[in-house]
């Protein structure tokens, strides 16, 4: 898959101390042979980028090569769809491991940040659908 970042990723700390939100569109190239898009991000939308444990914050910054990366997979994760199409979460940590690959990320840093949230993203995944369709029973 083929990921390239179309603009400058700008942010701002969230009013909230934990998050950043973007605040102009973030637009992402993703292509493959099926799918050819520019994904906007849009201003608002925030991110925590990659949510290291503390304990390994010492060997895994959360803030590095790979914030690009983490924008894009924390949004394909509260999406969950690309161009009004649901995704299946192993599709979002594949995106999330080419982008960190197209911003440069090292190998071996690559290869563990990709294998802990295909280990333990389903936390996340799972969280953001259930609230999906607690949203949509409201409704």
């Amino acid at each position: 898959m083929r990921i390239s970042f179309r603009n400058k990723l700008q942010l701002q700390p969230a009013n909230n101390g934990h998050k950043f939100e973007i605040i102009n569109p973030f637009i992402i190239y993703i292509g493959n042979k099926d799918l050819h898009i520019d994904l906007t991000i849009p201003a608002g939308f925030w991110t925590d980028f990659a949510s290291i444990p503390k304990m390994f914050q010492n060997i895994l910054s959360p803030l590095d090569s790979h914030l690009r990366a983490a924008v894009l997979h924390d949004y394909l994760y509260y999406k969950q769809v690309i161009d009004n199409k649901p995704i299946a979460r192993a599709y979002a940590d594949k995106c999330f491991l080419d982008a960190m690959k197209t911003c440069g990320t090292g190998k071996i840093k690559r290869e563990m940040m990709y294998y802990a949230v295909r280990s333990f993203g389903w936390i996340t995944w799972n969280k953001y659908k259930n609230d999906r369709i607690k949203n949509k029973e409201k409704k």
